[in-house]
């Protein structure tokens, strides 16, 4: 192996059916992005998107990046509580 960590890939409709959608190409930037970043930075930025989304942001985001829901719910308290920052 290389040592290069593998991007993960959105299973959400629109990646599946279109991956040229804007949608789809939002959710590949946002692996890819998430592929250069810590496990807590993973975490702290999966927060910030489901704050973003709204209601249901947590699953969202854990569709988009594989990401447990438990772990983006952390960093979304996280960074409502100001804590660990």
């Amino acid at each position: 192996m290389n040592g290069k960590k593998k991007v993960y890939l959105c299973s959400c409709e629109k990646c599946l059916e279109d991956p040229s959608d804007p949608d789809a190409q939002e959710h590949e930037r946002i692996n890819l992005m998430m592929n250069t970043f810590s496990e807590r930075d993973r975490r702290l930025f999966a927060g910030h998107l489901s704050i973003s989304m709204g209601h249901g942001g947590d699953s969202a985001v854990a569709e988009i990046t594989g990401m447990s829901p438990k772990t983006i719910q952390r960093g979304r308290e996280e960074l409502e509580q100001k804590k660990n920052l």
